[in-house]
């Protein structure tokens, strides 16, 4: 039933259109090996022009040479294009996040290199519900507890779970049919890493009070997903009601009409001002927003923050602004 679904999920959430490039993100775990079985048995029907992207971080040594050995030959099979990419993490740091900065600026360039419009992550519904956790125990905001969204546009790319749908025992019993190849990471199994513990150990007491709890999860970050929409769209509208002016790299807002705003209306304009400024939505934390406000909506009617090089706030009497002057 895992084709049938998939093939619904897509179309209806509109996650790809038809003679769409795609960067399939694929690691040679079950999911990303099942999520391009998928995709290349959809791609004929929809005219799509899928491409496999693989890291190779090295960590594992020839353990990491037999996962690119197995995407690369799976690629090659299905006449589609296969693209590497070999680079370990940047000592000194921590590790899974230099990984993860690796393997995203190279599926964004690979897109644009390849014309793709979007790059497909993996992630299933465990996964998801995973993510809400560690988001939660962070003390994390309603989009916090949205989790991964199914489609996100960052730029150029978007990028597209088309997996996220599904659960970890649905994809194994699909690979089976299928017999599709796929092998195991060992680091997938050891609790140094904290979604582990979250999925080895939380998980499965959460499951002995509501053995749905993964589906519970998931279901309710959907849910969440439909309100924080409705408030950017609000959010959106009334940042025009406090804009004063904007210009390339800066925004200037009226302090009197911000401030007559609920607080989550007011953090989801300063998110709109720092996108208009800089144009990413990146680099802007729940930290720097409260400071921002405080500063904003204080009694003192001045002060100042630093942002990410070059911008910064400033507030004088009845006026903010973001800029990078």
């Amino acid at each position: 039933m895992l084709y049938p679904d998939f093939k619904n999920y897509v179309r209806e959430r509109g996650l790809v259109s038809e003679g769409d490039g795609l960067i399939l993100a694929v690691s040679g775990g079950v999911d990303s090996m099942t999520m391009m079985d998928l995709v290349l048995r959809f791609a004929k029907a929809m005219k799509l022009r899928p491409a496999i992207a693989h890291v190779n971080h090295g960590l594992r040594g020839a353990a990491s040479q037999a996962d690119e050995e197995l995407v690369r030959h799976a690629a090659e099979t299905s006449k589609v294009p296969f693209l590497l990419k070999r680079q370990g993490p940047a000592g000194g740091e921590n590790l899974q996040d230099s990984a993860r900065r690796i393997r995203s600026r190279f599926l964004r360039r690979a897109a644009a290199e390849q014309g793709a419009r979007s790059v497909l992550l993996a992630h299933n519904r465990g996964d998801q519900a995973e993510t809400v956790l560690m988001h939660m125990l962070r003390g994390a905001g309603l989009d916090g507890l949205v989790g991964m969204r199914p489609a996100s546009q960052d730029g150029d790319i978007r990028t597209v779970r088309p997996l996220l749908f599904a659960s970890r025992e649905e994809i194994a019993a699909y690979a089976r049919e299928r017999g599709i190849q796929h092998r195991e990471d060992e680091t997938n199994l050891t609790l140094k890493y904290r979604r582990n513990e979250v999925r080895h150990r939380l998980m499965p007491l959460l499951e002995e009070i509501n053995p749905k709890a993964e589906q519970a999860i998931a279901s309710m970050a959907e849910r969440l997903a439909g309100e924080s929409e409705a408030l950017d769209l609000l959010a959106r509208a009334c940042f025009h009601d406090v804009l004063d002016d904007a210009s390339d790299g800066r925004v200037v807002m009226r302090v009197g009409s911000y401030a007559e705003f609920p607080k989550a209306i007011r953090t989801r304009i300063l998110r709109t001002a720092w996108r208009r400024a800089s144009g990413s939505a990146a680099d802007l934390n729940s930290d720097q927003i409260r400071r921002i406000d405080d500063i904003a909506t204080g009694g003192r009617g001045e002060g100042s923050y630093r942002l990410k090089a070059p911008f910064s706030f400033v507030r004088s009497a009845n006026r903010m602004e973001i800029s990078s002057s």
